[in-house]
Parts: structure tokens; sequence; C-alpha cells
């Protein structure tokens, strides 16, 4: 089994916002595959499932707001057992740069509070995660109004074109390459 989580904060009002990038590549990944269509409700989160050659693999887009996302993460881990190796979390990093993206087999939070919460609830950091670059603040935005503000027009296609290549290395590892391998393909 597979899980495959993509942070964000639920809502209309969060659809479109730097914050939520990780919900974007789900639904990018969704429409890629159809029959994991986000439909159903669980663990604090809207989830999709799909089998990919006798394997689970499960799309989950926690509704606890992003610094409360280990809640979500424990009860789905929990329930099935998982190992943190088939955990794959999405989420944005405001030190990469727009549109770019990272993938690391483990690490630290790097002040991102989801993250930080998912490791708390966890006891472990040994979980991929997916890093979508959206760029620092501007001098006199905070943080809070960086991350919840949508990109501007000029970032949007390089946004749109990170949740593709974000899916696709999804979709890879999804399909069977190792992690090793993505990370080479893509970082």
């Amino acid at each position: 089994m597979k899980l495959i989580i993509g942070l964000g904060n639920p809502g209309r009002k969060y659809d479109k916002t730097k914050h939520n990038v990780g919900f974007m590549v789900i639904d990018e990944l969704t429409r890629r595959y159809p029959e994991a269509k986000i439909q159903g409700a669980k663990f604090h989160s809207m989830y999709g499932t799909m089998q990919w050659q006798n394997e689970t693999i499960l799309f989950i887009e926690p509704t606890t707001f992003m610094n409360l996302s280990g809640e979500s993460v424990k009860q789905w881990c929990n329930f099935y057992k998982l190992n943190p190796e088939n955990i794959f979390v999405i989420h944005d990093d405001m030190d990469l740069p727009v549109g770019k993206i990272r993938i690391r087999k483990q690490g630290g939070h790097g002040g991102h509070n989801g993250l930080r919460n998912i490791i708390d609830h966890l006891k472990t950091n040994h979980f991929i995660r997916l890093k979508v670059g959206i760029g620092r603040p501007f001098p006199a935005q905070s943080v809070t109004q960086h991350v919840l503000s949508p990109f501007g027009k000029a970032q949007f296609p390089l946004i749109e074109d990170a949740i593709k290549e974000a899916a696709q290395a999804c979709q890879d590892w999804i399909e069977g390459d190792t992690i090793e391998d993505v990370m080479t393909r893509y970082n």
C-alpha cells in the first residue's frame, strides 16, 4: 500500500493559494487516474483510492488545516499499519524558487508547520516528501500573507508546470520506479 498526501488548507477560500500546491498535485494525479477521484471522507481528510498492479494507492487531502496535518496522517498510518517509507507527502517550500521541485527520502521539517506536525505525530521523519517551490515573501509581506496568497500572473505558468512535473514524479513512483530513480530523474 502507498499513501500519497497532498498538504493544504480546506475550503474554496484557499483553493489557489501557495500553501495548497499539495492539493493541486493530488488533483492533477486524480485527473490522470480517474478511478482514484477524491470522493470519500475519513480520518479528517478527503480521499480517493485505486489499485495499481495489486497494490492499493490512497490519495489523501487532510481537512485539518495545514498545521494539524499529522492528525490525519497518523490515523491513516495506524489503521493500515503503514511503513513510513510508503508515505509520500507533497507540500509547498519557500526555500525553492517558484516552480522548482525537490524530492527527499527523509529529513527535517525546514520550518514547515505541516511537516513538523506529521513528524511529531508519526515520531519519525523517514517518509518521502516532494517539495514544490513557492519562493520567498516580499520584504514587507509576512510568511502567513505569502503562503495564503495566490500565485501572481507571471508565476502561474511556472507553478502549472511544477504541478505536472510533481504529479509525474508521483506517477513514476506509483508505477514501480524506486524513489532513488525518481529523485535522480527529477532533482
